[in-house]
């Protein structure tokens, strides 16, 4: 293993080395202690989350306690190496028949929940638009094949990436497109992805009300809310936009501003579709940077459609 690492993080360190037999890899190494230091904080937080809602009426408006257990549970899952490596294992799976998009093998024997061991995969970071340009590298199609295979995972595998920035894509000498680092995944199911669908088309065709009585069905609003100014604000929210053509449009932009008017109206929403908007806005953030002329709403579509 090379002393230098890869990379570093408050985690971990990523090193590159070569295993017994001759393969290069690349080792992902958890800091020592990090796991205790990281339970010791949450329990901090978790102490000052239940003094602000039992003394801070007005802060309960925020949910103290359940943004503290989004965290917990995010950074948890994040920290445990052979939770990514079964995700990678199962995005591997679901790209088998992909060969645009390439997921590192992992190497089971030399992981365990603090090492985690992948292929070492050779290529420019998709940051680097500049060495992308001078090695002839088409920025459009490699921006199509992301936000593509993200759809893929939304709307097919109910299984996504949560965090394709460009620091986890990697373009290899091929054209082909590698995603690394799997710690953030997110999970939809059938039911929440159908109810999630039924939303957007809520909003589509100016039905409020139903938007409203869905995000009921998932739990999200409790029962002292004022439904009546959440469907006002969805109204006008949509009104906003109804019209406009795709090409003028921000995908993430307008989830946001959703998120925004939800969270105003004390909408609580699943964990996943939380992550699921991270998710867009990070690919969308991608595909901009290798085409600024790039319509995510519009490579949307026909998947949303369908």
């Amino acid at each position: 293993m090379r002393k230098k690492p890869l990379a570093c993080a408050s985690i971990g360190q990523v090193h590159r080395a070569r295993i017994k037999d001759g393969d290069e890899v690349v080792v992902k190494v958890q800091r020592p202690g990090i796991k205790e230091v990281i339970e010791s904080d949450l329990d901090i937080m978790y102490s000052i989350a239940r003094l602000v809602d039992e003394h801070m009426p007005e802060a309960r408006l925020y949910r103290p306690i359940e943004l503290v257990d989004e965290l917990s549970r995010s950074i948890l899952a994040e920290i445990d190496y052979t939770q990514e490596g079964w995700n990678a294992d199962r995005f591997a799976d679901n790209f088998r028949e992909n060969s645009q998009i390439h997921i590192p093998r992992v190497y089971w024997d030399y992981t365990n929940t603090r090492v985690l061991t992948l292929e070492y995969i050779k290529g420019i970071k998709s940051s680097r638009v500049d060495l992308l340009d001078r090695q002839g590298f088409d920025r459009s199609n490699i921006a199509s094949v992301v936000i593509e295979a993200f759809m893929q995972q939304v709307f097919e595998d109910g299984f996504f990436h949560a965090d394709l920035h460009p620091g986890n894509i990697l373009i290899m000498e091929d054209g082909n497109v590698a995603f690394l680092d799997f710690g953030m995944a997110g999970h939809l199911s059938s039911e929440v992805c159908d109810i999630f669908l039924d939303g957007m088309v809520a909003l589509v065709n100016g039905d409020s009300s139903l938007f409203v009585e869905l995000l009921r069905d998932m739990g999200c609003i409790d029962s002292y809310a004022d439904t009546r100014l959440l469907k006002e604000d969805v109204e006008s929210f949509r009104s906003k936009y109804y019209g406009k053509a795709l090409k003028k449009l921000d995908a993430s932009m307008i989830i946001e501003e959703l998120i925004g008017i939800l969270r105003d109206h004390q909408v609580t929403m699943p964990h996943n579709i939380v992550l699921l908007v991270r998710g867009i806005v990070a690919v969308e953030g991608f595909g901009l940077i290798m085409d600024p002329d790039l319509n995510f709403s519009e490579l949307l579509e026909p998947y949303a459609k369908k």
